[in-house]
């Protein structure tokens, strides 16, 4: 519950600082920029500052409803917790965007990368920490067949999961420091190998048993 309740102030403040610096801002905004952090699509005003506090509230309710869907996910206060964890961080790097496009607006020149590529990287160090914590259920998690159909594969996969979701979002922190092209190679590279790796663990682990 008190995750909640700080989930829904961020999205809230959102929303807040949307309205204060909407009548400040230009009609035409900046909402997506390339991959050398250039912009390449704009947006009128409204959509540039209400649709990631709108997507954050779908998100949030979308974890808010999965348990009763999934009897299963709403069996585990454990994984729930840890969803609620996750959606919190997932939600400050959603404000932190919103931040950069606002700063963006009033024409400070940013690196968008500077903002998503820590956002990343703390949001997989934050699922590292509680993928161990999740019960078996067919939303959240390391879900293929063979974990979905063995406890104990569920089980070992999100322990080494874990570590290479923990690990690899420092790595991936640590691309910050990289220049240009390279920079952006080695994020994307750390991105997909953390996931492929986390999918493939479920064979390794299966195969031991």
């Amino acid at each position: 519950m008190k995750n909640n309740v700080w989930t829904w102030l961020i999205i809230a403040l959102s929303f807040i600082a949307g309205i204060i610096f909407y009548s400040s801002l230009p009609d035409t905004m900046p909402v997506h920029w390339n991959a050398f952090g250039e912009p390449d699509r704009y947006a009128g005003k409204m959509f540039a500052l209400f649709f990631i506090p709108a997507l954050m509230v779908l998100v949030t309710l979308m974890f808010k409803y999965l348990p009763k869907i999934d009897p299963k996910l709403a069996a585990s206060s454990s994984t729930i917790k840890s969803t609620d964890i996750i959606n919190q961080v997932l939600m400050l790097g959603l404000a932190a965007i919103q931040g950069f496009i606002i700063a963006y607006g009033y024409g400070v020149e940013l690196d968008i990368l500077m903002v998503v590529i820590p956002f990343i990287g703390i949001l997989f160090i934050t699922i590292g920490n509680y993928l161990p914590r999740m019960k078996p259920n067919r939303f959240v998690g390391i879900k293929t067949p063979i974990t979905l159909n063995n406890e104990h594969v569920w089980r070992k996969t999100h322990q080494l999961s874990a570590k290479i979701f923990f690990w690899g979002g420092f790595l991936i922190i640590g691309t910050v420091f990289l220049p240009g092209l390279v920079q952006l190679i080695s994020f994307l590279t750390l991105i997909a190998l953390v996931s492929i790796l986390s999918v493939i663990s479920s064979i390794f682990v299966n195969k031991k048993i």
